[in-house]
């Protein structure tokens, strides 16, 4: 970044894909990586006829921290709108990842995921 923003007192992390800008408003001021995209097959509401329930859509995934604090997050958003979402911290991010792994390897459908690289 060229011109740094006077609010910027922090060096962004090395995964910062966003352009901060001196009139960002203090709700604005946060880091964001470049966002990842995966097409999803989803149920937008609860009902006895799941299948018939069932939308394409593509999903984000991106990491965020506000300006001078440590809590980084993970977000899962609709690409197209802002809801529904899920914030999750990145230690939650890690154990539902986990999770998710034991879930699908009961399927059969992917290999089983070593959790925390073991």
């Amino acid at each position: 970044m060229t011109n740094r923003p006077t609010w910027l007192t922090e060096d962004c992390p090395t995964w910062c894909a966003r352009e901060h800008h001196e009139q960002d408003l203090p709700d604005d001021r946060y880091h964001r990586s470049e966002p990842s995209t995966c097409p999803a097959i989803v149920v937008a509401e609860s009902g006895v006829h799941l299948t018939a329930l069932m939308h394409g859509l593509d999903l984000v995934v991106w990491i965020g921290r506000y300006e001078e604090e440590h809590v980084h997050r993970m977000v899962i958003e609709p690409a197209e709108q802002r809801d529904p979402h899920m914030v999750l911290s990145i230690e939650s991010a890690a154990l539902l990842l986990d999770q998710i792994a034991v879930q699908l390897s009961i399927t059969g459908r992917v290999a089983r995921y070593a959790p925390n690289g073991g």
